[in-house]
């Protein structure tokens, strides 16, 4: 059985916002890669290997490259084609590369899932150092392996690299000769070079076990998500499709094979958002849980399917004469502000204020990333604003989805959909 771990590429972003200061300490940088680079040399060195020879010339550089982002927080995503730039070298020269890196019992190689959630980016790597003190949190928040006991590293990459068997014994991590960095503080957020011990050297994300094909289930669903959720899959689809006979039953309606696939996809996508955001609270769903939840949202989105075939849309000349009626109560350009009417400028303000509270947050967390990236303080104002928005899914998505399920709400929850239904509506 194979094993391929993916993560969200946002993910890794938000994990790695907050340490942006830390590539202001080339210095510390620079001393960090090379004790790993000594550390790599002493352990090639020992299996009768020399490091210039398992990555020569270009390798080297990209190993450099990589070592250098490694150490500061831990994690890094790149993509081979922004290698092949950087270095001026072909795909199988970036593929060979990662497979060194592969064979090294020191670094554990990922892909991201693509932004269109149809699957895990062939030519993405996500490299996590495993000797890295940020490596437990790394695998809770980036690939939500709470259970960090008995796991495998046996991966193997989609497309360019054949299967690589890190090193898992005891035996053979403690002849690894490491450098000590005692005199170092202890509070420092820099890797710790100790090599990690079994448990941690053993560690691989049981919640991303991934497996070759799932029969019976879509090929999008499988592409996505088969290596988090496995042969679960088999119960989600069997769940939706228990709610696209219970809705063809009460409704009478005809539901074909290609709606049931997307109405899947979107139904699991749902799905995950919650356990997303379970796992950022530190809760976990079992099985049961995810299969109501999976069919509610089924249920809803034959549901909708229903209401979509029953909406009349509107006609042409409606939409053409609601746009005219529209353009004849605004003008298009005000010379004099006296000349408004009192009625008008206050209609004005009320939509200006409106864009603002719509744009604002916006602008401001865009801005708060900006100083970030700069490196310059945040005010208690903005580090507030940017925890309170820091998780993957906001508040309102939250809603939203819970709306969706028919799922009771909270009366912030319904505050937050009213004021989204005005806007909308001001904006319309």
């Amino acid at each position: 059985m194979n094993k391929l771990l993916t993560c969200y590429l946002k993910d890794v972003e938000t994990f790695n916002g907050p340490f942006t200061w830390l590539w202001k300490q080339k210095p510390t940088l620079r001393k960090k890669k090379e004790a790993f680079l000594e550390t790599l040399r002493t352990h090639f060195k020992q299996q009768q290997l020399a490091l210039h020879k398992e990555f020569p010339k270009k390798r080297m550089e990209m190993l450099d490259h990589v070592i250098y982002n490694l150490v500061a927080t831990g994690i890094q995503a790149i993509r081979s084609e922004t290698l092949m730039k950087k270095f001026n070298v072909s795909k199988s020269t970036v593929s060979r590369f990662v497979k060194s890196l592969k064979d090294t019992p020191f670094i554990l190689v990922a892909r991201y899932i693509k932004e269109d959630t149809t699957g895990a980016h062939p030519d993405s790597y996500v490299f996590v150092l495993k000797s890295h003190k940020n490596f437990n949190r790394i695998c809770d928040e980036i690939f939500f392996a709470h259970d960090t006991t008995g796991v495998q590293t046996l991966q193997q990459e989609e497309m360019t690299t054949p299967v690589t068997t890190p090193v898992t014994s005891p035996e053979r991590a403690e002849n690894v000769d490491t450098p000590s960095f005692e005199d170092e503080k202890t509070s420092s957020p820099f890797i710790n070079l100790d090599l990690p011990k079994n448990h941690l050297n053993n560690h691989l994300i049981s919640a991303s076990q991934s497996f070759a094909y799932i029969k019976g289930v879509p090929k999008k669903v499988n592409n996505v998500y088969a290596g988090k959720y496995g042969h679960q899959l088999k119960d989600f689809y069997a769940r939706i499709q228990n709610a696209a006979k219970a809705v063809k039953r009460d409704t009478e309606i005809e539901i074909v094979k290609e709606q049931v696939h997307e109405v899947a996809y979107t139904a699991i996508l749902g799905l995950d958002k919650y356990v997303h955001e379970a796992n950022h609270k530190g809760t976990t769903l079992s099985l049961d849980e995810m299969c109501r939840l999976v069919y509610q949202i089924a249920y809803n989105q034959f549901t909708n399917l229903l209401k979509g075939n029953t909406e009349e849309p509107s006609s042409e000349s409606d939409i053409h004469t609601e746009a005219e009626t529209k353009a004849l109560f605004t003008p298009k350009k005000i010379i004099r502000k006296e000349l408004v009417p009192a009625w008008l400028q206050a209609e004005q303000q009320q939509q200006e204020c409106t864009q603002e509270a719509a744009l604002s947050l916006d602008q401001q967390l865009e801005m708060i990333q900006l100083k970030q990236d700069l490196g310059q303080e945040l005010t208690p104002e903005e580090e507030n604003l940017l925890q309170e928005h820091s998780t993957t899914y906001s508040s309102l998505e939250m809603a939203q989805l819970k709306q969706d399920l028919g799922q009771a709400l909270t009366p912030e929850e319904q505050a937050l959909l009213h004021q989204q239904d005005q806007l909308k509506g001001s904006v319309s």
